[in-house]
């Protein structure tokens, strides 16, 4: 089930900034739902894919901004779709940051060594989820609205 902010941002002096897009990749309903919510809560719109089997076409439908990608999944794991995310035409700007049970040690480094944008340990995740998202997206800013 889809979930999605509501109405655009305004900038100062009223002009519509588009809200940044980001869709969570998990196995697991319960955290990818949670996960979703906090981060609409947040401001951002946000849509909750379940599993990797079909989430390059919804990163194409979503345009995303940021994916938020678990590493442990079943038959395609986190770096494997990170790749897929890269070698895919159109995507190859798609920030994907990493999600796992795993210590934060090895998820950093599974991170680095796959090209992922950033790393997120899942127990670390209530406290650090939207300041790690914001931190990730503050080099490039709110975009504009395209006309």
């Amino acid at each position: 089930m889809p979930l999605w902010a509501s109405a655009p941002r305004r900038e100062s002096g009223g002009k519509a900034l588009e809200r940044v897009r980001v869709l969570v990749i998990d196995d697991d309903t319960t955290f990818g739902m949670v996960a979703a919510r906090r981060l609409e809560e947040a401001g951002f719109a946000v849509r909750f894919h379940r599993g990797p089997f079909g989430c390059l076409q919804a990163i194409r439908d979503m345009r995303c901004d940021v994916v938020v990608l678990d590493v442990n999944m079943p038959k395609l794991d986190g770096p494997l779709v990170l790749r897929m995310i890269r070698d895919a035409a159109g995507m190859g700007r798609t920030r994907v940051l990493l999600c796992s049970n795993m210590e934060p040690g090895p998820l950093a480094r599974l991170a680095e060594a796959s090209g992922a944008h950033g790393a997120l340990a899942k127990n670390a995740f209530d406290a650090e989820l939207v300041s790690s998202l914001r931190a990730l997206l503050e080099p490039h800013g709110a975009r504009r609205r395209k006309s």
